[in-house]
Parts: structure tokens; sequence; C-alpha cells
């Protein structure tokens, strides 16, 4: 995929978009801790705040 964390959030937010209401992510990678710290700094709050910018 990406190391930008935009691209991440606009996949999350289209399933969003979709109905989705649960969203679980697989790291295919053999360093979980790095994928898990990725979504956790960047990726996540930045759905965050998108979220909360659209959602009246």
């Amino acid at each position: 995929m990406s190391d930008d964390p935009a691209t991440h959030a606009e996949s999350i937010q289209k399933l969003f978009d979709a109905g989705v209401t649960q969203v679980f992510i697989h790291a295919g990678q053999s360093d979980q801790m790095r994928a898990i710290e990725f979504y956790g700094r960047e990726v996540l709050p930045y759905v965050r705040r998108e979220r909360e910018r659209t959602i009246p």
C-alpha cells in the first residue's frame, strides 16, 4: 500500500461511507509493531479529524 497516512485514512473513510461500522486492519508485514504504531500515531488521528469535520 502506501506510507502516506492520508491514503490509508481515505480507504477507511470509503468503508465508513459505504456503511461499515467496524474496520479491522491487517498488515501483511513482519514488523507488526511498526504498523500498529503508524496507525496509532498517523492514520487514526487523521481519520478522527476528518470524521469530526464532516459529521454534524
